[in-house]
C-alpha cells in the first residue's frame, strides 16, 4: 500500500512538473516577445516543445491530449519556418517601397505615387526622428503643470536640420529678456509654429515673418518675432506657457496658430454616444522577435483603431449640429481665456485660421493617401472647419483683436505639406506671407503711434 501511495505521489509530481514547465515556458515566450528578446523567445519555444513531448510520454493513453500536444508542437516548430517565409515575402514586397529620404519626397502624394503604404513608411520615419530629437531637447516640467518643456541651451538633429533651444527655453536665437524699444511679437502655437524643419537652411515661419517685416517695412522701431511654439502642446498647455514664460517678456503682440493638437477639445460638441477617444495615436509597429506575430499584432491593433475612427458620422448634418454646440465647448473657453489674458495685459492678439494638407474640397484619393499615418483624417477636416467657425464668432465679439484667414494658397494645397499638418519650407513661407499681409497695416500705424507716445512722455519728464 505504501509503495502504491509512493508511485501515485511520483506521478502527481511528474504531472505537476510538466504543467509548471509548460506554464513557465509560455510565460518566457510572452515576456520575451514583449521585450523583443529573440534569444529567450526561442528558448521558450524550445521549452514548450520539450514539455509537450514529456506530456505525450506521460499521458500517452490520453488521445485528446496527444492530439492537442501534436498540434501545438507542429505550430511551435512551424513558427520559425513560417517567419523565414514571411520575412522573405515581405522583404520582397518592401523592395517596391522607397526608403523615407528627403530626396524622393515620399511624404507627398506625387512622390509616393498616391500609395498610403508609402506615406506610412515616411510617417514611421518622422516619428522615429521626433523621438530621437525629444531625447535631446525635452525635459519634465519641474512644476508638473505641463507634460514637458524645452530644455534650455539644448539642441538636436531632425532629419538634416538642427533644432536649437536658447537659454530661455525657446526654439529661437538668443535674445535679451528686456525688449527695450523693440516692438515684440510672440508666436504661440504647436509644432507647426515651433517649426520641425527638415533641411539645414529651413526656417520656422516666425523667423520668416520677422525677415519679411524687416525687409518690407521701414519702421522707426525695431520689430522682433519670438518663437514660443512647442511641439505637442495644445492651446491648454500654451496658456500655461503664456502666463509663465511669455508674459514676463512683455510682448506687444501675440500671434496664435493652434489647431491639430486641440481638435479633441471640440469633442464636447457631440452627443455622448457619438464620442470616443479620437485623440489616441495610431498604433506603431514595434520590434518583435517573430515578424509573423509582429504583423499579426500590429494589424489587429490597426483594425481596432480604424474601426473606432471610421465609424464616425461626418455628415453635414453632424457638422451643423456641432456648430450649434460650439459656444460652451472646452475649446471656446480656452480661446476666451487667451483673449482675456491679452486684453488684461494690453496685448494685441492675432488669431490665425489653421491649415491642413487636405480639406473638404480635396479629391478623395488624396484624402485617403494620408490615412497611411492619420486614419482619422476626415474627422480632422471637420474639426478644422469647426475651429474656423469658432474663431470667426469670437472675432465678431472682440473686434479689437485681429483674425487672419491664412488659407489662401495654403489650406488644402498638399504640395506645401510634408504630412497632414506640418509645412514644407514653401508652406512656411506662404504662411508667413499671409500673416504679414494681415498685420502690416497695424504695424505701420502702431509704430508711428508708439514713437509719438514715447516723445510726449520724454517731453513731460523734461528729458
Amino acid at each position: 500500500m505504501a509503495r502504491a501511495d509512493q508511485n501515485l505521489f511520483q506521478r502527481i509530481l511528474r504531472s505537476a512538473g510538466i504543467v509548471l514547465g509548460l506554464a513557465a515556458s509560455g510565460w518566457i515566450v510572452c515576456y520575451s516577445y514583449s521585450l523583443n528578446s529573440a534569444l529567450f523567445f526561442y528558448d521558450g519555444l524550445i521549452g514548450i516543445v520539450a514539455f509537450l513531448w514529456l506530456g505525450k510520454l506521460r499521458w500517452r493513453t490520453n488521445a485528446p491530449f496527444i492530439l492537442i500536444a501534436n498540434t501545438l508542437i507542429l505550430l511551435t516548430i512551424g513558427l520559425p519556418m513560417a517567419d523565414v517565409i514571411f520575412a522573405f515575402t515581405t522583404d520582397s514586397a518592401g523592395k517596391r517601397l522607397q526608403p523615407a529620404s528627403l530626396d524622393n519626397r515620399i511624404y507627398s502624394y506625387e512622390g509616393a505615387k498616391g500609395n498610403p503604404a508609402q506615406f506610412a513608411v515616411w510617417w514611421n520615419r518622422f516619428l522615429h526622428e521626433w523621438d530621437a530629437l525629444s531625447e535631446s531637447i525635452i525635459v519634465k516640467d519641474p512644476d508638473r503643470r505641463m507634460p514637458y518643456r524645452f530644455k534650455p541651451s539644448s539642441s538636436g538633429e531632425f532629419f538634416d536640420s538642427r533644432i536649437e533651444i536658447n537659454s530661455l527655453g525657446f526654439r529661437d536665437r538668443e535674445f535679451d529678456f528686456e525688449k527695450g524699444d523693440s516692438f515684440r511679437i510672440v508666436a504661440l502655437g504647436e509644432s507647426t509654429t515651433m517649426g520641425l524643419t527638415l533641411r539645414k537652411d529651413d526656417l520656422p515661419w516666425p523667423k520668416v515673418l520677422e525677415e519679411l517685416i524687416q525687409n518690407e517695412l521701414h519702421l522707426q522701431r525695431p520689430v522682433e518675432v519670438i518663437n514660443a511654439g512647442v511641439a505637442g502642446y495644445s492651446l491648454r498647455e500654451s496658456l500655461i506657457h503664456l502666463k509663465k514664460d511669455v508674459l514676463p517678456l512683455k510682448p506687444d503682440m501675440i500671434i496664435s496658430y493652434h489647431g491639430y493638437n486641440g481638435f479633441h477639445f471640440l469633442d464636447d460638441t457631440m452627443d455622448a454616444e457619438e464620442q470616443f477617444d479620437i485623440n489616441a495615436d495610431p498604433p506603431r509597429l514595434k520590434e518583435r522577435p517573430s515578424r509573423l506575430l509582429q504583423q499579426a499584432e500590429y494589424r489587429l491593433k490597426l483594425f481596432q483603431f480604424k474601426r473606432r475612427h471610421f465609424r464616425r458620422d461626418l455628415s453635414e448634418e453632424l457638422f451643423d449640429r456641432r456648430k450649434n454646440q460650439l459656444f460652451g465647448s472646452t475649446y471656446e473657453n480656452l480661446h476666451r481665456e487667451l483673449i482675456s489674458i491679452a486684453e488684461a495685459n494690453g496685448i494685441k492678439l492675432v488669431l490665425l485660421t489653421f491649415n491642413m494638407a487636405v480639406n473638404l474640397e480635396s479629391p478623395p484619393d488624396i484624402v485617403n493617401f494620408y490615412r497611411g499615418g492619420f486614419p482619422d483624417v476626415k474627422y480632422r477636416i471637420q474639426a478644422n472647419r469647426l475651429q474656423n467657425c469658432l474663431l470667426e464668432a469670437l472675432h465678431g465679439e472682440h473686434e479689437n483683436n485681429l483674425l487672419i484667414d491664412t488659407a489662401p494658397g495654403l489650406d488644402g494645397r498638399h504640395e506645401h505639406f510634408f504630412d497632414l499638418v506640418h509645412l514644407t519650407q514653401a508652406g512656411k513661407d506662404k504662411l508667413a506671407e499671409n500673416i504679414f499681409k494681415g498685420i502690416r497695416d497695424y504695424l505701420e500705424s502702431k509704430d508711428t503711434f508708439a514713437l509719438e507716445e514715447k516723445s510726449v512722455e520724454r517731453d513731460e519728464s523734461g528729458l
